[in-house]
């Protein structure tokens, strides 16, 4: 195993004690080996061996009572495990923060009568607050991880959805258990991988010093970001960009917004001139994986990473977060605005009178880089995909993101559709709403959603059309809005769901029922032979095209159209732009789907292709020029 779970146990435990463990109790087992000896190794830990797994459960409580921080408490595999039940359920109980480390026999060895093994998963159910099992670790897995995984344990036994409590790692362990430790992992200067900041109503002062005096900042905006306008009022003092999701209503025609981030930010170039000194994370991630991996490679870099979401989730797949805050986003960006004050940082003031004196400078500052990236990627957008002629799944979502009012409401179905109006969706003049089923990102439900959603909007409107009446008397000159008015009273405007072929017949049963039919919604349904999203990914590139066609390419062999019209939904099949954007604009009531036959998911990988390649040749050709410069 070449060291590699000597490593994994190491920084884990080097990063406990970074953060201010002092305390662990150990119990004598063979296959806790690997991290017992990286406890033993680390002087700064004061290690409390125990015979009886029991006894040492409560006497870590005891522990921990006193010092006020975590303790760590390892056993070894089988019933060793289950002897620190009643200390978890006492620390759980009682508030009192345990890392809880179960050692278990590696996968292999599980159901088949190996010695000493036994169901420890979620053993102690809901007496912990974070529960996690790592696997085995083996010489070619990511290491950054492991010390998120370490500071992740720490903080929420500190600082768990229910306050201080147990968590519990159940870690295996396989021969050989005895080994040397390679290098660890980088650690971050002065800090644990992850901190916690308990917002109490007013932004921890270390996320308005990174706001009020860094200069390079970027903004990241996702679903549940608050107050679009604040953030933008923010981002304009601060000189900062905002890259702005779909849903994070933030998508508007502001000199601070960048919305064509994904393609953006596949240009190398663009990523080396345009580094940041620190990322605002606000609400949600973004679906896309380059802006993933984009923040994943700055931890190369140091570059500290604010997460901002106003529930205690712990949205950070890429692990790479430096701070968490619960502070409601829209009250950080007012107290930043404060603190900033009229005229925003020193160095963009300082900046913008040495250009008044410097009429031949074109290097543009730092908003200035993204702003020309952003608007070289639209102009390649609007030139490859402009309104009208041929069909394609990109053209639609961009077209539609742009054409609805700020009244309707947009549902995106997951796999492609979601994924285009991130990539694809333009600025706008005003908000507006933008819903998708991203919890696990699937397509089930997908219809029952946009029902449910169409309905609530009808019963809002209905009931404010009662109270209108009861207040004045009467309705006359007044009607329910259709879907096709641009705006209105409460709940007005259309309810609009753009979905695949296979998402919208994985849930032809929420047409099923009483009113389904007689909501007032329009379904967009890309008629594209389902599974289009494989072929944009690694599997569409690299396996052979018949191996890939039986098992990702998923054509349906049901027809849209005839399936619609079977539970009698109205339905119209369109076949280019023009004749979408005329069937879209029509007036209609009730359940509508339009079907739109678009390029096979090979034609569609290839126009993502050019697409981004054009924004990347045209941004590295700016860059050439010194249009785009550091």
């Amino acid at each position: 195993m070449n060291g590699t779970q000597a490593s994994f146990a190491g920084t884990l435990v080097d990063e406990w004690a970074r953060l201010g463990v002092r305390h662990a109790v150990v119990c004598p087992g063979s296959r806790s080996t690997p991290l017992a000896l990286a406890l033993a190794r680390d002087d700064r830990i004061h290690l409390h061996l125990k015979l009886d797994e029991r006894s040492a459960g409560f006497f870590a409580i005891g522990l921990a009572k006193e010092v006020n921080s975590p303790v760590i408490v390892l056993v070894t595999s089988g019933t060793a495990a289950a002897e620190l039940h009643p200390a978890v359920l006492e620390a759980h109980h009682g508030r009192t923060p345990l890392i809880v480390c179960t050692a278990d026999r590696p996968p292999r060895l599980h159901h088949v009568g190996a010695p000493q093994t036994a169901e420890q998963s979620r053993l102690y159910g809901d007496a912990v607050s974070f529960f996690f099992e790592p696997g085995l670790q083996l010489a070619s897995t990511s290491r950054h991880w492991w010390r998120s995984l370490a500071s992740r344990a720490y903080l929420e036994s500190m600082h768990g959805a229910l306050g201080r409590g147990p968590v519990h790692l159940n870690i295996a362990f396989d021969d050989p258990l005895l080994e040397e430790p390679e290098e660890l992992p980088t650690s971050r200067r002065g800090m644990g991988w992850h901190r916690r900041l308990t917002a109490a109503g007013h932004t921890p002062e270390v996320l308005l010093e990174l706001l009020a005096t860094v200069r390079k900042g970027v903004i990241v905006a996702g679903a549940d970001s608050g107050d679009p306008l604040a953030m933008h009022e923010f981002a304009r003092l601060a000189g900062w960009p905002v890259l702005a999701d779909p849903r994070s209503r933030a998508r508007l025609s502001l000199p601070t917004t960048v919305a064509a981030a994904d393609a953006i930010l596949r240009s190398k170039r663009f990523t080396e001139i345009a580094r940041p000194e620190v990322v605002f994370r606000i609400g949600d991630p973004w679906a896309s994986k380059v802006i993933a991996e984009w923040l994943e490679q700055l931890l190369v870099f140091d570059v500290p990473q604010v997460v901002v979401h106003s529930s205690r989730r712990w949205p950070d797949p890429m692990r790479s977060a430096s701070f968490f805050s619960d502070i409601e986003p829209s009250t950080m960006f007012q107290e930043a605005i404060v603190r900033l004050g009229a005229d925003g940082h020193r160095d963009n003031k300082e900046l913008a009178r040495r250009d008044e004196h410097d009429n031949d400078s074109t290097t543009p500052d730092w908003l200035g880089l993204w702003q020309v990236a952003e608007q070289t990627a639209q102009q390649v957008f609007e030139e490859m995909l402009e309104e009208g002629g041929d069909v394609n799944e990109p053209k639609v979502a961009r077209w539609l993101f742009a054409n609805l009012t700020s009244s309707d409401l947009l549902f995106l179905s997951s796999s492609m559709p979601v994924r285009d109006v991130e990539y694809f969706g333009p600025p706008r003049s005003d908000p507006l709403v933008v819903e998708s089923n991203r919890g696990v990102n699937g397509i089930d439900g997908v219809i029952s959603t946009i029902l449910g959603l169409a309905t609530a909007r009808q019963l809002d409107q209905a009931r404010y059309s009662k109270g209108l009446e009861e207040s004045t008397g009467s309705t006359e000159g007044r009607r329910r809005i259709p879907i096709h008015d641009e705006g209105g009273g409460s709940g007005g405007g259309r309810v609009v769901g753009l979905v695949g072929d296979l998402a919208f017949l994985h849930d032809v049963s929420g047409l099923v029922g009483p009113g389904a039919v007689g909501v007032d919604a329009t379904i967009i349904v890309f008629g594209n032979g389902g599974g289009g999203i494989f072929s944009l990914l690694p599997q569409g590139k690299l396996l052979e095209k018949e191996v890939f066609d039986k098992l990702f390419l998923t054509p349906p062999e049901a027809d849209v159209v005839s399936v619609a019209r079977g539970f009698k939904v109205d339905v119209e099949a369109v076949s280019d732009m023009d004749e979408l954007m005329k069937t879209f604009h029509e007036p209609s009531e009730g359940l509508r789907v339009i079907y739109v036959e678009v390029p096979s998911p090979v034609e569609n990988a290839a126009i993502h292709e050019e697409l981004n390649f054009k924004v990347v040749e045209a941004i590295e050709e700016a860059s050439n020029k010194g249009v785009i410069d550091a």
